[in-house]
């Protein structure tokens, strides 16, 4: 053993693996970097998290994807402890199921979007010129008429879906 070498990081395990991210969990006694590699990919080409503590979250990667993270210590100027890797893979993103109901009372119009399954937001396009970003918006039209309502469904993945209901 060389005593002037920094111990390897342990108990390297991950926690809140979503479908863009998850949280690396480590122990070590020294400064930390992380690198997080797409699985295939070679050491040393991924993006660097210096100076990280455990707890690390890290965001911005993409779905039903597998990672190689590594973490090492440093404890001093030009010394390293050996990488500790392990393998994750960030969840698949869900399919998002648009639906909507409405009722009406008049001209006043209640939308309700407890259909929508797996959106992150939404975007409502009345017919008449008018929108909406609300979740369950309602909207009053000015004249009796039928309109084509549209409601567009976003994740954070990327996906998109659209559902078209035609009221009166």
């Amino acid at each position: 053993d060389d005593p002037t070498a920094c111990a390897d990081p342990i108990n390297l395990g991950f926690t809140g693996i979503g479908y863009d991210g998850f949280t690396v969990n480590w122990s070590s006694t020294g400064q930390s970097t992380i690198e997080v590699v797409e699985s295939g990919q070679a050491q040393g080409s991924g993006t660097l998290y210096p100076n990280a503590v455990s707890p690390f979250l890290i965001t911005g990667l993409l779905s039903n994807t597998a990672y190689d993270v590594y973490v090492r210590d440093s404890c001093g100027v030009g010394l390293f402890s050996q990488w500790v890797s392990d393998t994750v893979t960030t969840l698949l993103c869900p399919s998002i199921i648009p639906a909507f109901t409405s009722a009406n009372t008049w001209l006043n119009v209640a939308f309700n979007s407890g259909g929508t399954a797996n959106a992150d937001s939404l975007y409502w396009d009345f017919g008449d010129g008018s929108n909406s970003s609300n979740q369950n918006p309602g909207h009053g039209y000015a004249a009796p008429g039928k309109y084509a309502v549209t409601m567009n469904a976003f994740s954070n993945c990327g996906d998109t879906a659209v559902v078209i209901d035609t009221i009166q």
